[in-house]
């Protein structure tokens, strides 16, 4: 009589089967991220320019604080050459925004060590923000984002006495 064919692993729980499974959950799995990930990137560009007294600043900073809380968070970009650019998720620039500007050229200071920070300003020896507080601390400069899709431009006027020397 024929021997029949037996497994030592019945068919039902073949690990060819959950094998083959396991690429289909996956294979499933996979396309689920990458449709969740590019429904993710409708992200907006803010970009322009930061003069001081007609000239481009250097280097420094500039950042966006919304107006109305809960609206979006503060935005941070770099202004180097006197040119800007901050690309951010579209849903966290829009509405009115205080702008402030601030001057980095001061060097030699660790402006990123909160400690030393704070020492300097108990001591009273925080290097003075070449620009006035009324273009940062204290802004007065405002936008409304989305713009027109127009470069910002940002035009500090300083008096001669307040501006640092070798400017």
């Amino acid at each position: 009589m024929p021997r029949k064919f037996e497994t030592a692993v019945p068919l039902r729980t073949s690990p060819v089967r959950f094998w083959s499974a396991g690429w289909l959950l996956c294979g499933a799995l996979l396309v689920t991220l990458v449709t969740i990930g590019c429904q993710g990137r409708d992200n907006r560009t803010v970009a322009g320019r930061v003069l001081v007294n007609g000239r481009p600043l250097q280097d420094g900073s500039i950042v966006f604080v919304p107006i109305t809380p809960g609206q979006g968070k503060e935005l941070t970009a770099p202004v180097e050459n006197g040119q800007f650019r901050l690309v951010a998720p579209a849903n966290t620039l829009s509405g009115r925004y205080k702008v402030k500007i601030f001057d980095n050229s001061v060097r030699n200071f660790p402006w990123d060590d909160p400690q030393r920070y704070m020492q300097a300003v108990d001591s009273g020896t925080l290097p003075r923000q070449p620009i006035p507080v009324h273009y940062n601390e204290q802004s007065q400069l405002e936008v409304e984002l989305p713009g027109a899709g127009q470069p910002l431009v940002f035009q500090l006027d300083i008096p001669e006495t307040l501006q640092p020397a070798g400017r």
